[in-house]
């Protein structure tokens, strides 16, 4: 029986092998595991997508890419455990306080800019006066 057409699903959940079940690599606490169909019967056939109220550090990532790839965590992981260390941190990073979701560490409220407040209401006024002058 060939084996390479079966998908091994590293993912917590349903799978035909498991053996294999909830031995990804993702971080439990940021990120959420996502097998990817069709890979065939090889580690790292997931991705790891950041939580709610998590993103991804590195916003330079075209597309706004929110998961890091299986297989390069599986790679990770490997080098780490020859090491004997751990060399790569694959973690989303927290939203601002009150931000379901964001792209970057940034504030998802407006932020008034108190010098341009304070400029307008200093020309309101000066103007206020001279507008009840009649000619």
């Amino acid at each position: 029986m060939p084996i390479n057409n079966v998908d091994i699903n590293q993912c917590d959940g349903d799978s035909p092998l498991p053996a294999f079940s909830s031995s990804h690599h993702c971080d439990l606490a940021t990120t959420e595991c996502v097998p990817t169909p069709k890979q065939g019967f090889r580690r790292g056939a997931y991705r790891c997508y950041c939580k709610s109220n998590f993103y991804h550090p590195d916003v330079d990532l075209q597309f706004g890419q929110t998961y890091y790839e299986g297989e390069l965590i599986e790679k990770a992981h490997a080098e780490s455990l020859l090491s004997g260390q751990r060399l790569h941190d694959f973690r989303c990073l927290p939203c601002r306080e009150g931000c379901e979701r964001c792209v970057r560490d940034e504030s998802c409220y407006l932020q008034y800019g108190l010098m341009l407040r304070s400029l307008i209401l200093c020309f309101q006024s000066f103007a206020a006066p001279l507008s009840s002058f009649s000619l």
